[in-house]
């Protein structure tokens, strides 16, 4: 159980790729920036004890874990999974205040995020393709624009 640069938690290789999944989940659905996905996970899980993957947190995906990151709970619940639907009614949390410490991450344009971009616009709205390795692909098809 290690302590990355990126999240205030300790956790193994498997927990980490699951993290990295929230973030992806935030980035993607909410239009976040890396940086301020990585900074809400911070704000809620610093010094939380998390089990080596699989976490008893790990019978919910990602989806779930994000969607209580970034909506307020309505009567004790946040909407997920097949719950989604109308999210107008739904306030969102605001994100941790700028220079808090759990800004781990530089604010920064996605090309230049590093290894933990993870999705890449589709030209018609939405997400076309998640992965690391994915996203660097597609960035070298278009000429790495």
């Amino acid at each position: 159980m290690t302590r990355t640069e990126e999240f205030l938690i300790e956790l193994d290789e498997g927990m980490l790729q699951y993290f990295r999944d929230i973030a992806d989940e935030l980035v993607g659905r909410f239009g976040m920036s890396r940086a301020e996905a990585v900074a809400r996970i911070n704000a809620a899980y610093e010094g939380a004890d998390i089990e080596p993957y699989p976490d008893l947190m790990c019978h919910e995906e990602p989806d779930h874990w994000a969607y209580g990151l970034y909506f307020l709970p309505k009567s004790g619940r946040s909407p997920h999974g097949a719950s989604v639907g109308d999210l107008t009614g739904w306030e969102t949390r605001p994100a941790p205040p700028k220079g808090s410490h759990v800004w781990t991450l530089a604010e920064c344009t996605p090309r230049s995020q590093g290894p933990w971009i993870r999705a890449v616009p589709d030209p018609a709205g939405g997400i076309a393709e998640t992965g690391a390795l994915r996203a660097k692909r597609e960035l070298a098809r278009r000429g790495g624009q």
